[in-house]
């Protein structure tokens, strides 16, 4: 039997802002919404391989899972947001310094060995936006939003997806330290994390160019409301 059709699927890519949709997602879909989070293609425990099975009620999804781990559905708006991989690679890291122990063995190798910020972007540079999105056209994505545009693209995708999604909730923000901002204040070391960072930030400025400009997605079987 083919896959039912969903109506909104959300590829959670970390530290993007993409947490505080969780709120909007239950609010409107409440217990139609299910929350994927065994198959994060960045956690070595997680089997991203493992083929999804969802309940026939389900009609929206959201995790830090692979762009095309729901193609077999059709799905009516597919989205997911961006950030700055400077930016976001400083919000993770200190994110990540102050979370306790989680089933995440990168995580636990992190607190274990307590690298630098030029470290930890070295050992980590072209993993993530590749773990999510490799081999996937973004032009399919009916929406890509961006972090430093929050409020006005989550306006834009509130108006795609018919449903409000409020740009005044904050969940999982990264906790302010002095640490932070002194990584904030130093441009030479803001260039050195550019440059490890240089895939990144390629394929963010182009994908970001694509949308802001104007390009067309890519015609894909979707549902109709």
């Amino acid at each position: 039997m083919p896959n039912h059709p969903l109506d909104f699927v959300y590829v959670h890519f970390a530290k993007a802002g993409g947490t505080s949709l969780a709120r909007a997602l239950s609010n409107h879909y409440e217990d139609r919404v299910f929350w994927d989070l065994d198959h994060d293609p960045c956690n070595a425990a997680h089997d991203i391989h493992e083929p999804p099975a969802l309940a026939e009620n389900i009609q929206a999804v959201q995790g830090h899972i692979r762009a095309d781990r729901y193609a077999s559905y059709p799905v009516r708006v597919l989205t997911t947001f961006l950030r700055e991989p400077v930016d976001r690679l400083i919000s993770g890291y200190f994110f990540w310094k102050t979370l306790p122990p989680t089933n995440s063995p990168d995580h636990l190798r992190f607190l274990a060995e307590q690298p630098s910020i030029l470290e930890r972007a070295r050992a980590t540079a072209g993993t993530a936006h590749r773990a999510f999105y490799d081999g996937f056209d973004m032009r399919d994505f009916d929406f890509i939003g961006f972090h430093d545009r929050r409020v006005e693209d989550l306006a834009t995708l509130s108006e795609i997806a018919g449903f409000p999604m409020p740009s005044d909730v904050h969940l999982n923000a990264t906790p302010p330290s002095q640490e932070r901002t002194d990584v904030m204040n130093n441009p030479a070391l803001l260039a050195e994390l550019r440059h490890a960072l240089i895939d990144e930030v390629e394929f963010y400025e182009k994908v970001r160019s694509d949308r802001l400009n104007g390009r067309k997605p890519k015609s894909r079987p979707r549902t109709s409301r």
